[in-house]
């Protein structure tokens, strides 16, 4: 490693290929707050993994050219990066809170590149890659993968998935996947395994065998730092009995989550589904990237608010919660339990 580490002390950049870039005020307040984290830490957490020789090393390094901050030497992100898949506007950034991976794992003519991970209020959230040999027509329907996702050994489900053909050629499909990690402490070091297993063509059998498997470590230490949470405790009971309670509200820097709880007399069995219509004080609705309707445990996970935004709007709405034949169509919103939260 020493021959490494003095291979790079010798590395000239020609700095005149970059032009100027003008730091925006919101940039400026991260680098500040960024390095106010890193003068008053006293535990540094190793993101960087060194494997087999076939590992790759992440390197990132800055040049200081008069005001302006240039980010060299950052490992090529073949899909997506995670802001796109969660939609945050492009003035807005997880690059603190989010790990390059950059890895890629060949099997059976497919190869499957892990591009970016980040831990997030109780979500491991994945941008990975699949180069495949697929035809025209096989890339017209969608593909899965039944992902495995081990921390610290223990298995974990409820991982879910999206993803399709484009933005690079016809025959790469990009997914984004998010696992719950509702029982672990995201602050800690957390020792992350992921198998990707085969690959399964949706509306028929057609199936393409392969395993890709990657290791990792990763924490939500910064992430962490900037995480809030606000109590509500809002109870509202509808008509056949069922206790509504609204428990908190968690900001993050990748996400806005509602936790809530859905009592009746006979637990795990609800007439009615609740859920949340989201606004801001402009009218904004925010919409739902995921949601969890599990009595006690319940949640709403919305995209990240921006940081103007000092009060939101929630409305709760009624659908059925009835599972198959039983399931219907019903919808109702609850407008005189409308309430507002506070943000600051």
């Amino acid at each position: 490693m020493k021959g490494l580490y003095k291979a790079l002390n010798e590395v000239e950049v020609d700095t005149t290929e970059y032009n100027p870039m003008e730091l925006t005020d919101l940039e400026k307040k991260r680098m500040k707050n960024r390095m106010k984290k890193k003068l008053g830490r006293r535990k540094q957490i190793n993101k960087i993994r060194v494997g087999s020789i076939a590992a790759a090393v992440i390197i990132m390094f800055s040049i200081g050219v008069g005001t302006n901050t240039i980010t060299l030497a950052k490992v090529p992100i073949i899909g997506p990066l995670l802001e796109e898949y969660l939609k945050i506007n492009d003035n807005q950034s997880l690059e603190d809170y989010k790990m390059v991976i950059g890895e890629s794992v060949e099997d059976n003519g497919i190869q499957v590149t892990l591009n970016e991970v980040m831990l997030d209020e109780g979500k491991l959230l994945i941008s990975s890659t699949f180069h495949t040999n697929f035809s025209d027509i096989d890339l017209e329907y969608n593909w899965f993968s039944d992902i495995e996702v081990y921390i610290n050994g223990s298995k974990f489900g409820h991982v879910g998935g999206s993803g399709g053909p484009k933005n690079i050629t016809s025959s790469t499909v990009n997914y984004f996947w998010a696992a719950s990690l509702e029982k672990n402490k995201l602050e800690d070091i957390q020792d992350i395994k992921i198998v990707f297993n085969n690959l399964e063509r949706s509306g028929s059998k057609k199936l393409k065998k392969g395993k890709w498997s990657f290791e990792f470590t990763a924490s939500a230490e910064n992430l962490l730092t900037e995480r809030k949470s606000i109590p509500i405790d809002k109870h509202f009971i509808l008509e056949n009995g069922q206790q509504i309670i609204v428990d908190a509200i968690v900001l993050t820097p990748a996400s806005t989550t509602l936790y809530y709880q859905m009592l009746s007399e006979e637990k795990y069995v609800y007439d009615y589904d609740v859920h949340f219509i989201v606004e801001d004080v402009t009218g904004k609705k925010y919409d739902p990237v995921s949601a969890s309707t599990s009595g006690e445990k319940s949640h709403i996970r919305f995209g990240i608010l921006d940081e103007k935004i000092t009060k939101l709007k929630i409305t709760p709405y009624l659908m059925s919660g009835k599972e198959g034949k039983e399931k219907t169509d019903y919808y109702e919103v609850l407008t005189d339990e409308e309430f507002e939260i506070n943000l600051k």
